[in-house]
């Protein structure tokens, strides 16, 4: 690798650094392993780990089945959800909530994410068409605020984005978040497979390219 590269991958490097400093991970479900199974009915339970809050609350529910099950796992860095043929029911993973289970009430988390200005959910795998929703909660300003996002077509094969801008949202104090609730709907059977949920910055692009630039033309004008 000749100097000029080197120099080049060395700067996007700390650009990539300095953008990945204000992003926060929502959950990589590399803590709180979790498998639950149900055909009929619900299944609601809390791992605890290192995702925000320290915990997350699963619930998994069927609304209409012949029999056969839906499936969710959090283990070894990602989330699989398998939701089989004629059954309709989706999954939700809660952050900020306490205990019990079964009737979950608000904790007070005082998230700041004020520094990124979207939400990503990074889905490794999908077959069907499927709906995601983020649910936000400000006991600053007391208000609750969703936005809904369906991820159509079929993709087995490469990391695929569903990105929730900050703007979409209403009502929301983003320096101070108390609940944060992702919902996964498989419209119909399906298996997907999510590796994480970000709040990052964005472009992430955009300010690698402008941070290596900008500490470009600084070398530049100190060799002038």
């Amino acid at each position: 690798m000749n100097k000029f590269t080197f120099s080049v991958a060395g700067l996007a490097f700390l650009a990539l650094a300095a953008s990945s400093a204000q992003a926060a991970i929502i959950d990589d479900f590399s803590t709180g392993v979790y498998s639950g199974s149900i055909n009929t009915g619900s299944l609601k339970s809390f791992q605890a780990g290192t995702m925000v809050g320290g915990d997350r609350h699963t619930h998994l529910e069927v609304q209409s089945s012949t029999g056969l099950s839906i499936q969710i796992d959090a283990v070894a860095g990602i989330l699989a959800l398998s939701s089989q043929a004629q059954v309709d029911g989706f999954a939700c993973l809660t952050y900020g909530v306490a205990a019990p289970s079964s009737a979950p009430v608000a904790d007070d988390m005082n998230l700041d994410l004020s520094a990124p200005d979207q939400f990503v959910i990074n889905v490794l795998s999908y077959d069907l068409d499927t709906e995601f929703k983020i649910e936000l909660y400000s006991s600053t300003t007391g208000n609750t605020s969703s936005v809904t996002k369906t991820l159509t077509g079929q993709n087995t094969s490469s990391l695929t984005q569903v990105v929730f801008n900050y703007s979409e949202f209403t009502g929301i104090n983003f320096g101070d978040i108390d609940r944060v609730l992702v919902k996964i709907d498989p419209l119909g059977e399906g298996d997907l497979v999510i590796t994480s949920v970000e709040a990052v910055p964005e472009p992430a692009t955009m300010a690698l390219l402008a941070g290596a630039a900008a500490l470009a033309r600084r070398k530049r004008v100190k060799k002038a």
